[in-house]
């Protein structure tokens, strides 16, 4: 998660608590003034916005709960066609409370129009892409070989991508790969150029997840690690081939398996087998340029300790804050 992405996480966290405080104000306010209806009312909504307070105080502060096997999540563990028909019951009961807000006069043009783009939004997006979402594709995972992010003979469970293609990469784009036994991070800081960092699955001490970007297209996944570094990722959702709820249903199955194979015998897991056919046409068969991969480790120091060896690539990475538990990691 970027900077940029920080501070408007910061804003609305205190955005929210600057809220609540004047509307719990007003309650009182309402209540004292005998207006019981309407006090009711806000504080009803003052209740409904502390669990999003708490929810961005601890994506803040890296304060994350130890990742138990096969529980929370429940949503993401979904199948994509249970999650598709979770979807379309929002859609439903969204204009159902429209439908009743304007029969009572107590919608406005702005909330109406906000809900229906939501609902259009799920529709044409979540939706599309969570059906379009291929977990590997042969021509993409060509294309990280070409790029050395993957050896040939390494084998993947799941992939996904801020772009549909290398022609469309952006600035602080990211590629995430999913191995049996690591979480691969692609950070393009640059179109042309890029950087790539390694997580160990079973290092992975603890997951958050929360939506973010307008209608929740995108998500802020939070990993807490081993020695208590949290390291937060941004998944943009903009590629309409790439859905970051599937990828992250197949990140949850990995952990899963790694986190459940101590002292068992491993289960058979599906993988995209070594030596794969090169596919007909790809992004740089298509002339799309070829950016530069350059391969860092995450730096195991202290922020306030100088390493004389270490690459200016790595000093740029994240932002470093020191909260008492541990590193934060930002990408």
């Amino acid at each position: 998660m970027d900077k940029e992405a920080i501070k408007k996480l910061k804003s609305r966290y205190i955005l929210l608590w600057t809220g609540s405080v004047l509307c719990a104000i007003l309650t009182i306010f309402l209540l004292v003034m005998g207006e019981v209806l309407l006090g009711m009312l806000l504080g009803a909504l003052i209740i409904v916005v502390v669990p999003a307070m708490i929810m961005y105080s601890k994506l803040l502060k890296g304060d994350i709960r130890p990742y138990v096997p096969r529980k929370g999540f429940w949503y993401y563990r979904l199948s994509p066609q249970n999650k598709i028909t979770y979807l379309s019951v929002s859609q439903l009961v969204f204009f159902l409370l429209l439908i009743v807000f304007w029969l009572f006069d107590l919608g406005t043009w702005y909330a109406t129009f906000t809900a229906l783009g939501g609902i259009v939004y799920i529709q044409f997006v979540i939706k599309r892409r969570i059906k379009l979402h291929t977990p590997v594709d042969d021509a993409s995972l060509f294309e990280l070989e070409e790029l050395g992010i993957i050896a040939s003979e390494e084998s993947v469970v799941g992939l996904y991508k801020d772009f549909t293609s290398w022609s469309d990469v952006h600035e602080g784009a990211k590629i995430v790969v999913l191995t049996p036994d690591h979480l691969i991070l692609i950070r393009m800081v640059t179109p042309e150029e890029g950087e790539r960092y390694e997580l160990r699955l079973k290092e992975i001490a603890g997951l958050f997840i929360m939506a973010d970007g307008r209608y929740g297209q995108g998500m802020i996944l939070t990993f807490r690690m081993a020695n208590e570094t949290s390291i937060r990722l941004t998944l943009l959702g903009e590629s309409a081939q790439d859905s970051p709820e599937q990828f992250i249903y197949a990140l949850l199955n990995s952990l899963d398996r790694v986190n459940m194979e101590a002292g068992t015998k491993a289960k058979e897991v599906v993988l995209v087998k070594a030596n794969r056919p090169a596919p007909a046409h790809t992004s740089f068969s298509n002339g799309a340029p070829r950016p530069v991969i350059r391969h860092l480790d995450l730096p195991d120091f202290e922020p306030s300790i100088k390493e004389p060896g270490l690459s200016p690539e790595a000093k740029e990475i994240s932002d470093y804050q020191d909260k008492g538990k541990g590193r934060q990691l930002d990408f």
